[in-house]
């Protein structure tokens, strides 16, 4: 990040944060209407698997030297380490990112989401993560929520051995 980045985050951070805030809504409210019209595990089938082609689409613009190393500097980089309050835990083959703020969930309890929707909701959204993972032969565990009520997201990307 540029100097002007960091002294400027104040401002930047709330939108982008407001951004990710929409689209939870977006899913949110697509979930609530499609689980008005169609039986429920089908609607939650059809969302992930369209969630995790978003992963797989990210994965292809990733490039092929992709490694779990590289998608956690990439949250440095971007500025989402601060997007999220995450702390970055950086080894050989095993990289995290602990998340310590998630726009999504905050939305979707502001919305009155029930702690059922909050669980499966955020665990929808991540199937992007999970199919960026898939679409590099890696693994992607996600250890911890706040969506469950933990501190902190643990999202560990684990590189396969080649």
């Amino acid at each position: 990040m540029t100097n002007d980045e960091v002294t400027t985050q104040h401002i930047w951070v709330p939108k982008v944060r407001a951004a990710i805030m929409d689209r939870a809504l977006w899913l949110l409210y697509i979930y609530r209407s499609l689980t008005a019209a169609f039986p429920k595990d089908e609607v939650v089938t059809r969302l992930r698997t369209a969630i995790r082609e978003f992963g797989h689409y990210k994965g292809r613009k990733d490039g092929a030297d992709f490694s779990s190393r590289k998608w956690i500097d990439g949250h440095d980089i971007k500025g989402s380490k601060l997007v999220f309050d995450s702390l970055l835990v950086r080894s050989e083959g095993v990289n995290e990112q602990q998340m310590g703020f998630c726009p999504l969930v905050e939305i979707w309890k502001q919305e009155g989401c029930t702690q059922e929707e909050l669980e499966l909701l955020c665990d929808i959204a991540m199937e992007g993560d999970r199919g960026r993972a898939e679409a590099h032969g890696m693994d992607m565990e996600l250890e911890q929520t706040i969506a469950r009520g933990d501190k902190r997201c643990r999202l560990v990307v684990i590189d396969k051995a080649k």
